[in-house]
């Protein structure tokens, strides 16, 4: 009953003007017009796909690919009697399928805390003053010296070193907020002086 209502629509637009593209599809839906379709807004897929360049490492083609398949989408679920602009409604489905596709390569991942990683860039650089003057601290010291247990030093280290996501059920530690603290390293150069 629908499609009648539907199709009775169109061919009383039919009399009154053209069909659009929209419309063809809408009631002949077949490859060929769809690809035309995919054609006539691929500027909308490009403009998305160049804006999540600057976001991520992901080459421009790729993304390109992926919104391709979130315009499909958007054309097959199109109202042209919505009385909305087509480019109004693609580009939510064209950019959800680029995160989509960004959150399955790992973009989205769950990543070391800040803390964490802030931490060991600072002991990172402490170790290698060190290592210049001769001499190379243990984890057990460096620990010591940050006020950590040695199992948060070594969570530290393996948050830092480890190109994939830690597990949270892993993770044996909980990092407290004081350790984002700046930290006075010139215990360090004072064991050293001992």
């Amino acid at each position: 009953m629908e499609s009648f209502r539907v199709e009775a629509a169109y061919a009383m637009a039919r009399r009154q003007r053209s069909l659009t593209p929209f419309e063809q599809y809408k009631l002949h839906p077949t490859q060929r017009l769809r690809n035309e379709l995919v054609q006539a807004n691929w500027g909308l897929v490009q403009k998305e796909a160049r804006r999540w360049t600057h976001q991520c490492a992901e080459p421009f083609e790729d993304l390109c690919q992926e919104g391709g398949f979130g315009l499909i989408r958007a054309i097959e679920k199109f109202e042209p009697s919505s009385g909305n602009a087509f480019s109004s409604f693609a580009i939510p489905w064209i950019r959800g399928a680029i995160q989509h596709y960004l959150r399955d390569k790992g973009w989205g991942t769950v990543r070391p805390p800040r803390r964490a990683v802030e931490t060991y860039a600072k002991v990172k650089g402490a170790k290698r003053r060190l290592i210049a003057l001769g001499r190379e601290l243990s984890d057990e010291e460096v620990a010591l010296g940050l006020g950590l247990s040695p199992e948060q030093w070594r969570f530290i280290q393996k948050a830092r070193e480890q190109p994939t996501p830690i597990s949270l059920d892993e993770s044996p530690i909980e990092i407290e907020a004081e350790t984002s603290e700046i930290k006075d390293f010139s215990w360090i150069y004072e064991h050293l002086q001992a």
